[in-house]
């Protein structure tokens, strides 16, 4: 087959019935970036040492009714994910530090500090747990605009990636 005006009723079918396995859907992902320092409350090598990031934060978000985009055509404004989430992060991680809640001499340390940004966390601010609370934070903050945020991924050195999501679980199986 050379192009489309070529394709015989075989194929076209063969490759419409592959389309037809997968669901149509749409999404976007904005990129956030931040810089923070942290240390990993427990850990045995480096990060148990104080220490700093630039993290790249991937939030990616699909209409709440699946295909339904808005009247231009978007799921959501790319800048309504930075107005909202961004500015979430400015004021409340970036050029701070992440510090788990258990972790009390680091708090005391950075508190003896005047004029320390501290986030302290309910968890140890790994990269898995941080993408969780910006997972949470993300949904509570696009609420209001008909989104779902599928995912989010921390980018938390050039090579090292963490990504929280939902998935969905099927509630009818009783277990039989």
């Amino acid at each position: 087959m050379n192009n489309e005006a070529e394709m015989t009723a075989e194929e076209e079918f063969e490759m419409t019935s592959k389309i037809r396995c997968f669901e149509e859907t749409v999404s976007v992902t904005r990129l956030l970036k931040f810089d923070a320092g942290h240390r990993v409350y427990g850990h045995q090598g480096k990060c148990q040492y104080p220490h700093g990031h630039e993290y790249h934060v991937q939030i990616t978000a699909t209409p709440c009714d699946g295909l339904g985009l808005d009247e231009l055509g978007m799921v959501v404004d790319f800048s309504v994910i930075k107005e909202k989430v961004g500015a979430w992060i400015d004021e409340n991680l970036d050029h701070g530090f992440l510090v788990y809640e258990e972790d009390h001499e680091m708090l005391n340390a950075l508190r003896s500090v005047k004029g320390s940004k501290i986030y302290v966390m309910d968890s140890n601010p790994t990269a898995e747990n941080i993408a969780r609370l910006l997972m949470e934070k993300a949904h509570e903050l696009l609420a209001s605009d008909n989104v779902d945020v599928l995912k989010v991924r921390v980018q938390e050195t050039s090579n090292c990636f963490a990504t929280f999501k939902y998935v969905e679980v099927d509630d009818d199986d009783d277990g039989d």
